[in-house]
């Protein structure tokens, strides 16, 4: 009866670690610049037109995700009792076109000013919950198309966090900035990829005791600043 067991946990981990496009099947997803990068280097690989290849992919994945679905029908109760489920797979490409989160604030009728931006040595509010290793998983998530809704949510609880830190804000602004990694010779000469604002949310301060309401406003461009709090942030148009 152990070896039995043994066996079967042997079985059931090995399907669930067998690799699944589950999660991927989005076609908002896959119109990405990172996705469309890789989309083209295995199209030309393959020698076929990008979007044919995209078209043949997609009727393979969902082909093959009902059938690995019903594979792991058997283990799926013992997975669940134990634990044991694969929640994730492991990364298949470098992500090109990353996204920065930064976090505005501005009084009434006042400038917008930086309170956090990844990776600035100056606009660093609320760094030691943001630079979590737990929530950066969240942020990196919220940069997807498909994971609008929760993206939503992420920014109305950062906005009732800068509300209660500073009484002067009436507005929270979060974005994305999205561009290009940089060529090793790019980052040495500081000329950076062109990039733009994405996924930008506005919440206001209510009143007390009502939840915030999350707006999606048209999103403009800019370079990122890290003006404290306090000073103007740019919010011009992106460079075409």
């Amino acid at each position: 009866m152990r070896a039995a067991l043994v066996a079967f946990h042997l079985v059931a981990i090995t399907l669930s670690g067998l690799p699944s496009p589950e999660g991927g099947l989005n076609r908002a997803t896959w119109a990405e610049p990172t996705v469309q990068v890789e989309f083209a280097a295995w199209a030309k690989r393959f020698g076929m037109e990008q979007r044919a290849f995209e078209d043949a992919l997609w009727e393979f994945a969902n082909t093959y995700n009902r059938g690995y679905k019903q594979l792991l029908t058997p283990v799926k109760p013992y997975e669940d009792l134990i634990g044991s489920e694969q929640s994730w797979k492991m990364f298949i490409a470098p992500h090109r076109f990353p996204t920065k989160l930064e976090i505005a604030g501005r009084g009434a009728g006042g400038e917008w000013g930086v309170l956090f931006l990844e990776s600035s040595p100056t606009a660093t509010w609320r760094a030691d919950l943001l630079r979590l290793e737990r929530l950066r998983s969240s942020i990196f998530r919220w940069g997807w198309p498909n994971y609008s809704s929760a993206w939503s949510k992420g920014c109305g609880g950062i906005a009732a966090l800068a509300f209660a830190d500073f009484p002067e804000l009436d507005e929270v602004r979060c974005r994305f900035w999205k561009a290009r990694t940089p060529s090793p010779e790019q980052a040495r000469s500081g000329d950076l990829p062109v990039g733009q604002w994405t996924s930008p949310r506005l919440v206001r301060r209510g009143k007390p005791g009502v939840p915030l309401v999350v707006e999606r406003p048209t999103p403009t461009g800019a370079a990122p600043s890290t003006a404290p709090v306090g000073a103007a942030a740019a919010d011009v148009e992106p460079t075409p």
